[in-house]
């Protein structure tokens, strides 16, 4: 029965976290959906700026899943040039990576003071733009809490002969390691959700650092299939820039995990705690697909271009209307507007 109810603990714990995400998507983009649009798309004049556009895009929406689909339907109406949308989705896995190192840190009151200040600002705005400032603040106070809530139920769990067994076979089997953690971020939607738990369970000691680099890769991977799958019905561009950075992020995760011991090792020599070697892997993978990859973003596109080709016939449908934006009136009639 304790299991059972640990179990609970941990699911509950792991669903606040995700919606606490999700409320800060949500109220970023209902505060400064116009803005935050059209600063990314202005924001694209070099490779440089266009990456600075998608670090901080995923700063403010917590999710380079949402820049990533955002990014993906500019490049499918031509406003942003495709290889420097490719660009920008290489800034937002280096954003995301700059959030964990920001929600990891240990401060046990932020959580609260972040709940108060954001039912206080919501409940006192009268006008969508505070409304949606006081949902994200109040997002970022039930993500924080939610982290704390995992560490509470994680901690028992170390003496847990069942879980011992379960991650040292995980730790004998790196494909398999790899294959799990990326089906858990495309589950949540969120590779940021699963590198924070995956923080939480190496600082319990529950996960050794050649594992928990592994389980870092594969959230990577995960968390690049979602983009993909919400642009399927869009234009051939959009298709390509998502199924690129998949490409881009799926090759980074195979060889991280191929070389899993020796990079544990060698963080390992630096920092010597375990949670901040999984988030510095975090970065660290990131950091390097950014430098590896942007000078190659046309190859990277050529590529894509290969695979996905351009149909004979013109694609027919809107090229414009956003469903996405449907819950932000001054977008969506914008986009109304454009397409007639």
């Amino acid at each position: 029965m304790y299991s059972t109810i640990q179990l609970i603990d941990l699911l509950g714990a792991g669903a606040l976290l995700l919606w606490g995400l999700r409320m800060i998507k949500t109220g970023v983009m209902r505060a400064f959906g116009a803005s935050l649009r059209l600063w990314i798309a202005k924001g694209t004049g070099n490779r440089f700026t266009a990456v600075l556009s998608g670090i901080m895009a995923t700063l403010a929406l917590q999710s380079s899943t949402a820049t990533a689909v955002i990014t993906a339907s500019f490049a499918s109406n031509g406003a942003i040039n495709p290889r420097m949308a490719q660009a920008v989705m290489l800034g937002a896995n280096v954003g995301t990576s700059i959030a964990a190192v920001i929600l990891s840190l240990d401060v046990h009151w932020f959580a609260s003071a972040m709940v108060l200040i954001g039912v206080i600002v919501f409940s006192l705005s009268k006008y969508a733009r505070g409304k949606g400032i006081g949902r994200a603040i109040l997002g970022l106070g039930l993500m924080l809490l939610a982290l704390q809530l995992v560490g509470n139920v994680t901690g028992p769990l170390r003496e847990s002969e069942v879980m011992v067994a379960i991650l040292s076979g995980l730790a004998d089997a790196p494909a398999f390691a790899l294959i799990l953690a990326a089906g858990l971020a495309f589950v949540s939607s969120s590779s940021l959700a699963v590198v924070l738990f995956v923080a939480l369970l190496a600082s319990a000691g529950i996960v050794p650092p050649a594992l928990a680099v592994t389980l870092v890769a594969g959230a990577n991977l995960g968390g690049a299939i979602p983009p993909l799958l919400a642009v399927m019905r869009e234009g051939t561009e959009a298709r390509r820039l998502t199924l690129a950075n998949l490409v881009v992020r799926a090759i980074g995760a195979i060889a991280l995990t191929i070389f899993a011991v020796p990079a544990a090792a060698l963080l390992q020599t630096v920092l010597p705690d375990t949670d901040d070697l999984t988030i510095a892997a975090h970065i660290g993978f990131n950091l390097a697909l950014l430098v590896l990859f942007l000078p190659l973003l046309g190859p990277i596109g050529k590529l894509a271009a290969l695979v996905i080709r351009r149909p004979a016939k013109p694609e027919r449908g809107a090229n414009y209307l956003d469903d996405t934006v449907l819950d932000t009136p001054t977008i969506a009639l914008a986009a109304a507007a454009r397409e007639t």
